[in-house]
């Protein structure tokens, strides 16, 4: 369900309680307008899916806004900007790390995808309609997915890695020293 308030404001994205904000999919054919604002603030139940779903320790805040714009006849351009609170175990001391992100990313959609064997260069940043509709839960999945940090590092992390260069338990022959012991 999509709430509107104003003519030309942002439109907010609030669905059911039994609903997945990851399964919600916008058909292309309730695109009336040139452009169309959305905005979305996820429910702590959709930011525990996500969580599992990526293997992190949670997510304290998804929100969102998202406009569409069509760039031809079947041809829409979605931007997203995304704000995320995550917390994740550093890769060191493997304690809770709280992080903040934020960004911005831009896909196409058409209606169908050409099945000619060779794609052109202008096809590869291109993905096809889900029967008329535009994935932007799916979408909103995968976006946040490859922006997580991918090395968190608490304020003890470097503490930790001081103390393991002195003993000698992380230079690149200890590990292989490790693989030499018996079994």
């Amino acid at each position: 369900m999509v709430k509107q308030s104003g003519k030309h404001q942002k439109r907010q994205i609030e669905l059911p309680v039994d609903r997945s904000f990851w399964d919600f999919r916008l058909p292309v054919d309730q695109l009336n307008d040139a452009i169309t604002r959305y905005s979305f603030q996820l429910r702590e139940q959709d930011r525990q899916i996500l969580a599992d779903r990526l293997d992190v320790s949670g997510f304290t805040s998804i929100t969102g806004e998202i406009k569409i714009s069509e760039l031809a006849t079947r041809c829409w351009q979605v931007d997203f900007s995304i704000f995320f609170d995550v917390v994740q175990p550093c890769i060191v001391s493997f304690e809770d790390v709280f992080e903040k992100v934020e960004f911005v990313e831009q896909e196409r959609y058409i209606d169908t995808l050409d099945t000619a064997e060779e794609m052109s260069g202008e096809q590869l940043d291109l993905e096809a309609l889900d029967n008329g509709h535009i994935p932007l839960g799916e979408a909103v999945a995968q976006l946040v997915s490859v922006h997580l940090p991918a090395f968190p590092r608490s304020t003890t992390a470097d503490k930790i890695m001081d103390e393991n260069a002195r003993t000698g338990d992380i230079s690149p022959f200890h590990k292989l020293s490790e693989l030499k012991k018996p079994q």
